[in-house]
């Protein structure tokens, strides 16, 4: 990312070839000569800032040091986080869709699986369990419980739609649950799936079995 490139001005004086090269690099070549293009013409369009515009240009240089510098750190912090991985018993990247960062945040969000008695402890955990509830905004019904740990919930939606993604069984359920529920509902059904089969295998020492999920 070009510090240098921080206000309209500048972008709208800025050759669209030159500021493609930035895009394309700093995107890892998803943006490239038509998004330079679009934000050359919005530059040239923008009524700017007529006062402050140093401060304000130093100020977002600074925002891209810090990103160019959390980004320097992602390689060197992802392969830590799979050296420490590699010591503990564990086969979650079996799991449809799991990568070593991903198995990593399912333990440290676990904790130690002998806390658990049973599965619905840890949909518990997560918050994934339904509880009915009365709401000013809703109304009453059955929704999630929202307990626990939200970023362990969080994550658990994104492996959801990888899970959903890369299992056609977990689509197909997917796409079952949909004809009577919305997409957050149906994606938290399959998001508790993987918090039941990912504690188990992690419990035992197992690797993926596609052949129990239904």
């Amino acid at each position: 990312m070009k510090k240098e490139l921080v206000n309209p001005e500048i972008l709208s004086t800025t050759r669209v070839d030159k500021l493609a090269n930035v895009l394309r690099r700093a995107s890892k070549g998803r943006f490239s000569l038509s998004k330079a293009d679009e934000l050359k013409k919005k530059a040239i369009s923008s009524f700017g800032m007529k006062k402050g515009a140093d401060g304000f240009s130093y100020g977002l240089s600074l925002l891209i040091s810090l990103v160019n510098f959390i980004d320097s750190l992602r390689v060197p912090l992802k392969e830590r986080i799979a050296s420490l991985l590699a010591v503990v018993p564990q086969r979650l990247t079996t799991f449809p869709g799991l990568d070593t960062i991903g198995a990593a945040t399912f333990i440290s969000e676990l904790g130690d699986p002998a806390d658990f008695s049973n599965k619905n402890q840890v949909i518990a955990w997560f918050g994934l369990d339904v509880v009915w509830r009365i709401s000013a905004a809703r109304g009453r019904g059955w929704h999630i419980s929202k307990a626990g740990t939200p970023y362990g919930r969080r994550w658990l939606y994104l492996t959801a739609g990888e899970f959903v993604r890369f299992f056609p069984p977990a689509k197909a359920k997917y796409l079952r649950l949909r004809k009577t529920c919305t997409h957050k509902k149906a994606l938290s059904a399959i998001a508790a799936d993987c918090a039941e089969i990912l504690f188990a295998m992690y419990r035992d020492n197992t690797c993926f079995n596609p052949g129990l999920y239904h």
